[in-house]
């Protein structure tokens, strides 16, 4: 019983020592620490190579690869088939805002359930082009003034 429990604590350590050589995995590290370290272990090349929207993994980062390519400006696009909204301006023009916070429930919650059965029908967990969790979507509401009619 002495050398079990000796061998799972020396395997128990040595977990915890692998994941400290990954701090920016270790979700109970302030973020500020965690985007700081992986900054610091990403070189230029790699860093460069993340600013496009299929953004290549890191292997020796622990990084999958990932598309954020999505489009949801008034429902997901691009991904099958989807629940379609009016557009944001036609949304905008109701001044309804408790109607637009549930547009944006639906979306969200169709974008993560598309993500989630990409995830369960790939091989390795990946997902491709318009099945990740990143949308390109209205960030500004230019219409909703009541001067415009």
């Amino acid at each position: 019983m002495k050398i079990s429990s000796t061998l799972l604590l020396l395997s128990t350590s040595t977990l915890v020592r692998a994941d400290d050589s990954f701090p920016w995995l270790n979700p109970d590290l302030p973020s500020a620490d965690r985007v700081n370290a992986l900054l610091n272990a990403v070189t230029d090349e790699e860093l460069l190579g993340q600013l496009n929207s299929v953004a290549p993994g890191i292997d020796r980062l622990k990084i999958p690869a990932y598309d954020w390519w999505g489009e949801a400006s008034h429902g997901i696009g691009w991904a099958g088939r989807a629940t379609v909204f009016p557009c944001s301006e036609a949304l905008a023009a109701t001044f309804d805002v408790e109607l637009l916070r549930e547009a944006g429930l639906a979306i969200g919650k169709e974008g993560r359930a598309k993500h989630n059965n990409a995830v369960r029908a790939s091989a390795d967990g990946s997902t491709s082009t318009f099945e990740g969790l990143n949308f390109f979507a209205p960030n500004l509401n230019l219409v909703h003034d009541p001067r415009w009619g």
